[in-house]
């Protein structure tokens, strides 16, 4: 895996969300309650664009804006059926740069 930058913190503020590719992949960063989350763009259903997902800080979970498909954004899992889910990338901050792995 390799550690790519993405921007800056203040380029994502709390409760909200960005769209990004990288390597060819396209990937939605939220961040709910000062923790940043990278899940695949797309929704496993109809290819909805996650980064315009609708956020539940309290669960801690996002539903697609097409179809409000709700997932864990820690793990991914689609909650209605856990062996659904959409990837996962690690991100960190550091010296107020975010970085994806892919």
């Amino acid at each position: 895996m390799t550690r790519h930058k993405i921007g800056h913190v203040e380029d994502l503020p709390e409760g909200e969300s960005l769209g990004i590719e990288v390597d060819g992949l396209e990937i939605a960063v939220f961040n709910v309650d000062g923790e940043l989350h990278a899940l695949q763009n797309k929704c496993i259903h109809k290819q909805g664009p996650m980064y315009d997902a609708e956020i539940n800080a309290n669960e801690k979970t996002v539903y697609c804006p097409w179809h409000y498909w709700e997932f864990e954004l820690d793990s991914g899992e689609f909650v209605v059926d856990r062996d659904k889910r959409l990837r996962t990338f690690d991100v960190e901050v550091n010296d107020d740069d975010i970085y994806v792995e892919v």
